[in-house]
């Protein structure tokens, strides 16, 4: 299967706008119509979408695959979440028990491995702060900016986008080796 790189950012896109859009509606169902029932069907929705995802042979019912994928995940995870929660007693049995639900495991890196990791990070953070500044020269130069600084004027906006910063390093600093 040929795909260029925007057909390939919908395999991604299809699975994150369904799950997210639809999540607030997969716990209401699964309060409506019992969260066991939900997780079933959940389940058998994210199944057979990955079975069709497996066996896609054009880009296009790969991407309605995941998006059907993305509407299973946003039935099963607050019907699992929700079954959690009741099963287990308030306090460490039920906080074991989320934290086993949403526990990334991560590997140690070796000294050699780690040593290159961190190497590759710093790099990575210098290529990064140079196309910034890059892109701030550009878009402060430019008649018709795609972002009006201006905005940044405005506390809320700025502080916001601080937040929301540090949750993101936060958030990556979770990956593995």
């Amino acid at each position: 299967m040929d795909v260029s790189d925007n057909q390939l950012q919908w395999v991604f896109i299809a699975y994150s706008i369904t799950f997210g859009g639809l999540l607030l509606l997969g716990g209401r169902a699964a309060d409506l119509l019992g969260r066991q029932r939900m997780l079933m069907i959940g389940l058998t929705v994210f199944s057979v979408a990955s079975l069709a995802c497996g066996l896609a042979n054009a880009i296009g019912v790969l991407i309605g695959a995941r998006a059907v994928q993305g509407v299973g995940a946003a039935i099963v995870s607050p019907a699992v979440l929700s079954i959690i929660t009741t099963a287990f007693a308030e306090g460490p049995e039920r906080n074991k028990a989320l934290g086993i639900w949403g526990c990334h495991r991560r590997e140690r890196c070796s000294g050699r491995r780690a040593l290159r990791r961190r190497g590759r990070t710093i790099g990575l953070l210098i290529a990064s702060a140079v196309r910034f500044v890059a892109f701030l020269v550009i878009e402060t130069r430019s008649s018709s900016p795609m972002v009006p600084f201006d905005i940044f004027r405005i506390r809320s906006v700025t502080g916001a986008n601080v937040c929301e910063f540090f949750v993101g390093a936060v958030v990556s600093r979770t990956s593995s080796c």
